[in-house]
């Protein structure tokens, strides 16, 4: 009896775990690596198979358009397993779900076909409803087609407002938007079965495309910046566009969702020199010499890698989808890569006091290792240049700031103190330790304001905290995101070591883990880590409309403390309570502020807008009337110069404009941006304030 319990249970657990696959295998190596190098691992256990076997159907099928209850009822036998599947590296769950999912995109396609093979009713009152809970899979196909009708029938509305047909929608005639409506469903229809495409046709095999969302799934339990990524996945994700020091200037990654997304810019390359893109800015369309716009959301990253490296164009024009959901075209020009000091924008505020202002995107360094010099050398030369002209204090502008290197980061700190420890630095197995400035001296010694808000992250908040807490800088503007933990990316290669010199002999074909490994602390013993830099001069911006930082990502690590002594010795307390009662004075008599707060709160307060979509023609476009009219106010172009200040080059970089007509022409704008900017006019009377009362 005991023998044939012992052989039914065997046969029981050989089904259910499967064979050994590669993607059992890669899942298995993620665990190891996990468990020997994270900061803070996770046992192998049914949480995380809980936490997979969901997140995993919600990142393939995030508002129940494909699968159906049936599907997951049947899958819910693994909902326990997986973490015993990992174990014996096998891959069951997976490797059933990708079938039911496969039959799925396929029957969802003929859906989308058999759908709009008749014209909608636009003039009918009916709403698709947002689910805000956890998505409700179907019970059958009529009732998936009826989720598939209002879907469509929402993104054809979407498409016809958002696109290029008319002029203003929001105020054209109803006759002419419905004369628009074939050719927007017609984008639609196409869009929407490139996306079942991009899955079933996809270049590496539909398995394999869908095994990297499975594999990232397994990573992302332990933290959001442990990520997997295959060794095609990591040569797009360190593709640069920038060839033989002449090109545009950045690189391209693709995202979860397919979109197309900018990786990186080059220092000085022509991206850079525009400040007008940001890392993670999404690719919309992109037009040659005047040519016809490219449609990039029906483009995978491999075919737009393509058109790049076939195209000889010298001018490029991208229309790009911003963190704040702005969409904005930038221009660019090819060009030779800058190098030195053309990398560092830096300019003087010529008013009552003359104020130097440096803006600093990211914290680059010399990938190549030749020199070891980065960002940090650069802002030092910039800084030699405005002390030249006798500045009275200096702003640096570290907004959108993603951060980059660490080394940059402490370097910089340096310029700004005599020496000391500029963080606290955690690994697994060893005990704390100070990271210091360890060259002597200071290049700036003068009053100083640091500028940051919600996309300032990592290098750019450690930076900023180390000034905060030694009261070496004043730092403006909204919190800023909340990342404070470092990342190595390893191979997944089983006979892979630490030791391993030569990389080389790495085989690729397990992909790579972005691992979490560190984290760091203020020399206060507190982190930023979830919570932020918070300003001592908080002003509010329209980054609060959007759902954006660390600590919204539920696997997180958790805010702590960390026990190490430290010794450093801060400057005097800013005048902080003044400071701030007189920004909070000028702010509330600022038209434009007070009308950007209100415009905020009306569109938080606008939940119709984002609670459902009515699918009438006259109301939907009643809805975007008021929601668009809120943006533009919110955007408004109707910026006022200055009145504090004048922006003047200082004397060097005059001279390159009077040289380079490309930079002269981008200086021009840039020079007219910063004067219209009311945050860095407001950073500029902070710091005259604070002179002031010195």
């Amino acid at each position: 009896m005991k023998q044939t319990l012992l052989a039914i249970t065997l046969l029981i657990t050989l089904s259910t775990l499967g064979q050994t696959t590669q993607v059992g295998k890669t899942s298995y190596r993620i665990d190891r690596l996990v468990q020997r190098y994270h900061y803070e691992s996770k046992p192998l256990d049914d949480s995380l198979s809980h936490y997979v076997f969901h997140e995993f159907i919600d990142v393939i099928d995030p508002s129940g358009y494909y699968l159906l209850k049936k599907d997951i009822e049947q899958l819910k036998k693994y909902e326990f397993e997986i973490d015993d599947q990992i174990k014996e590296s096998s891959s069951v769950f997976f490797d059933e779900l990708a079938d039911i999912y496969y039959k799925r995109l396929l029957a969802a396609d003929s859906l989308v076909d058999e759908i709009m093979s008749k014209p909608f009713d636009f003039e009918v009152k009916e709403n698709l409803v947002y689910e805000n809970e956890e998505v409700s899979f179907l019970e059958d196909y009529p009732a998936l087609k009826e989720r598939w009708r209002l879907w469509l029938k929402s993104s054809i509305l979407e498409e016809l407002f958002d696109g290029d047909y008319l002029e203003n929608p929001v105020t054209a005639p109803l006759d002419s938007l419905k004369l628009m409506l074939p050719e927007a469903s017609k984008t639609v229809q196409d869009y929407e079965k490139f996306e079942i495409s991009s899955y079933v046709n996809h270049p590496s095999g539909y398995k394999n495309y869908l095994a990297t969302y499975y594999l990232d799934v397994i990573a992302s339990y332990y933290d959001p910046h442990t990520t997997y990524f295959s060794n095609i996945d990591k040569e797009h994700f360190e593709a640069s566009l920038s060839k033989d020091n002449y090109a545009f200037g950045f690189s391209l990654r693709e995202d979860e969702k397919g979109q197309i997304l900018i990786a990186g810019l080059t220092p000085g390359g022509s991206a850079w020199m525009s400040n007008a893109i940001n890392q993670d800015d999404v690719i919309l369309k992109v037009e040659f010499d005047k040519g016809r716009p490219v449609d990039v959301t029906q483009l995978r990253l491999d075919d737009l890698m393509l058109i790049f490296e076939n195209t000889n164009s010298e001018r490029l024009i991208l229309t790009l989808k911003k963190a704040n959901g702005r969409v904005e075209e930038v221009e660019l020009l090819k060009s030779e890569i800058y190098v030195d000091d053309d990398v560092i924008k830096s300019v003087i505020l010529q008013g009552d006091k003359k104020i130097g202002y440096i803006t600093l995107p990211d914290f680059y360094t010399d990938w190549d290792q030749t020199t070891g010099l980065g960002c940090a050398n650069d802002v030092a030369k910039n800084i030699v240049k405005l002390k030249q002209e006798d500045i009275d204090g200096l702003i640096l502008d570290l907004r959108n700031n993603g951060g980059g290197s660490l080394k940059e980061a402490i370097d910089l700190a340096g310029i700004f103190i005599d020496a000391g420890p500029i963080t606290i630095e955690q690994g697994k197995y060893r005990e704390p330790k100070s990271i210091k400035d360890m060259n002597r001296g200071a290049i700036y010694l003068g009053p100083l304001v640091i500028m940051v808000n919600g996309l300032s992250a990592s290098a750019s908040e450690l930076f900023s905290a180390a000034m905060q807490d030694y009261n070496r800088a004043i730092i403006v503007g909204s919190k800023t995101y909340g990342k404070s933990t470092g990342q190595v990316v390893l191979p997944l290669d089983p006979t892979y070591s630490l030791t391993l010199d030569n990389m080389d002999e790495v085989d690729e074909s397990y992909g790579y883990l972005k691992l979490t490994r560190t984290k760091f602390y203020r020399v206060t013993k507190e982190t930023h880590q979830k919570e932020g830099v918070v300003p001592d001069i908080a002003l509010r911006d329209y980054y609060e409309l959007y759902e954006y930082s660390e600590a919204l990502n539920k696997m997180a690590l958790e805010k702590d403390q960390v026990d190490k002594k430290v010794y450093y010795t801060p400057f005097a307390e800013f005048p902080v309570s003044k400071l701030q009662s007189n920004s909070n004075f000028r702010m509330g008599m600022n038209i434009l502020y007070q009308q950007m707060c209100t415009v905020m709160d009306s569109i938080n307060n606008f939940t119709a807008y984002y609670e459902n979509s009515p699918l009438n023609l006259a109301d939907y476009q009643e809805n975007e009337r008021i929601i668009t009219n809120l943006y533009d106010q919110l955007f408004t172009e109707e910026l006022n110069v200055s009145e504090q200040f004048e922006v003047i080059n200082n004397k060097f970089d005059a001279e390159i404009m009077k040289i380079n007509e490309y930079r002269a022409e981008l200086n021009k704008e840039y020079l007219e941006n910063v004067s219209k900017d009311l945050y860095i006019s407001e950073a500029y009377n902070v710091l005259v304030d604070y002179i002031n009362s010195k």
